[in-house]
């Protein structure tokens, strides 16, 4: 859960509007489960960036379970670099 300021939240609501097509079209496509959901709902997506390190990089798999391999980008952050 994202925490905001209470200001922050309600210009976000402003800007927000509910989209029923769009529900019933994500609705259809997490009935045919999530392996490579990202492209299925964003066709547009090209890459995604992320930066893990150490016990995050288990995370590397689930992933690459969302995404097509081919569009993740993943930057490596060593804590000794720092």
């Amino acid at each position: 859960m994202v925490r905001l300021f209470n200001f922050l939240h309600s210009e976000l609501n402003k800007l927000l509007k509910p989209d029923k097509q769009r529900a019933n079209e994500l609705r259809r496509e997490f009935k045919k489960g999530f392996d490579g959901i990202a492209k299925r709902i964003w066709p547009n997506l090209t890459h995604v960036h992320g930066v893990v390190s150490g016990k995050v990089m288990f995370y590397n798999r689930t992933q690459l379970f969302y995404v097509e391999k081919e569009m993740l980008i993943m930057i490596m952050i060593n804590k000794e670099w720092w």
